[in-house]
């Protein structure tokens, strides 16, 4: 499968377990949308990440916020949570997807001749590059960043988790732009995949010289063992991109469902910002319970906090925007870099070159629906 092949169940990055798991309904059983054309429906269709499911038992069993605010709106809403979310957005049996991103919606675009729209920053760029300290790829033992990375091209192997996902752009446009080199199938680097959880351990083991981590994804163990090569979002903003942009999930809709379901689609990036928020002002508490613990594959309370503080603090990292952000929607300038970065990624093969006819994006008024979700609390 190449890069711009639609990979519909390609967040196996995410994944801490087999299989599709599906949440409960809320609303009428048996109503879905995915109509458009002003229906009084939403389907809500996003991977079962650890993040997505701490977001998803704020809204509907902390508090009944996901429930309140689209029974006020007069929409009978359904939020799944399934590895199949792409193909169900896809497909029209959802009508939102919060996990794609506009690297990815571009391409969908123009290989399904659909018009879809961004709405939100929900994932960033967020992930490092990790190798093994002391190797002759950290860059404190091969003299600098740009030392390492040629030694990584010459008798390297790394690790991705597909070469669809969300961070795969970012590589791309980091590799050819910072350090001259050409990431890709056929590329200068001799690349494998695994699930994008076990990369760590499998560079601390030795069985890849580089790989794709972050605290979220199984790197506690090995912290001590490794070291990352660059962060994503850092390099990024280096290249002269904001932090946000080429962004994992950017919260994707159809155009003629947003533009008649206005309200609808602004309302779960409302209440998506109340529950980051959430999140982010209690990880002691939240850390602290064994459910909690038990989503993130932790296996004690500090190493939850530890997640959840990067998650959504943006710490142990030198991210500056986290992976789940509070401030999820786009500003003017936002949208014409994103588009830039975007023209770039065209240039260099990653999205078509036609990206712009089938793809844009919708500004919506998120705060007032994040004031109405607080009033539901």
């Amino acid at each position: 499968m190449t890069e711009n092949q639609p990979e519909l169940n390609r967040r196996s990055l995410l994944r801490t377990g087999a299989g599709a798991v599906t949440a409960g309904l809320v609303g009428l059983a048996g109503c879905s949308g995915g109509s458009g054309g002003g229906s009084s429906s939403i389907t809500v269709a996003s991977a079962p990440t650890p993040t997505t499911k701490l977001q998803a038992n704020y809204l509907r069993e902390r508090t009944d916020i996901f429930e309140s605010v689209y029974d006020e709106l007069g929409y009978e809403a359904e939020l799944q949570l399934t590895w199949d979310e792409l193909s169900l957005f896809m497909g029209g049996q959802a009508d939102l997807a919060p996990s794609v991103g506009s690297v990815e919606a571009a391409n969908l675009a123009s290989e399904q001749d659909q018009q879809l729209r961004a709405h939100a920053v929900t994932a960033p760029q967020h992930t490092g590059l990790y190798v093994r300290k002391g190797s002759e790829y950290d860059p404190a033992e091969a003299g600098s960043v740009q030392a390492a990375v040629d030694a990584l091209a010459e008798s390297g192997k790394v690790g991705i988790g597909g070469w669809g996902l969300g961070t795969i752009p970012a590589y791309r446009m980091i590799f050819q732009e910072r350090f001259g080199y050409e990431f890709s199938e056929n590329g200068d680097f001799e690349v494998v995949t695994s699930e994008f959880p076990t990369l760590a351990s499998l560079v601390a083991s030795g069985d890849i010289d580089a790989g794709g981590s972050g605290p979220p994804y199984n790197l506690w163990s090995v912290r001590e063992e490794l070291t990352p090569l660059f962060w994503n979002q850092s390099l990024v903003a280096e290249m002269g991109f904001p932090r946000r942009s080429v962004a994992i999930g950017n919260g994707v809709s159809r155009a003629d469902y947003s533009e008649e379901n206005t309200d609808a689609v602004a309302a779960y990036f409302g209440m998506l910002r109340r529950a980051n928020e959430y999140l982010r002002d209690n990880i002691d508490t939240i850390a602290a319970e064994s459910e909690t613990q038990e989503v993130l594959g932790a296996d004690s309370e500090e190493q939850a906090k530890w997640v959840l503080e990067f998650r959504f603090q943006a710490k142990h990292s030198p991210n500056t925007v986290p992976a789940s952000p509070v401030e999820n929607g786009l500003s003017d300038g936002y949208v014409e870099q994103d588009k830039q970065a975007l023209s770039k990624a065209a240039e260099m093969g990653n999205v078509a070159a036609d990206w712009d006819e089938g793809f844009g994006y919708q500004r919506l008024d998120i705060e007032t629906y994040y004031e109405k979700a607080k009033s539901y609390e």
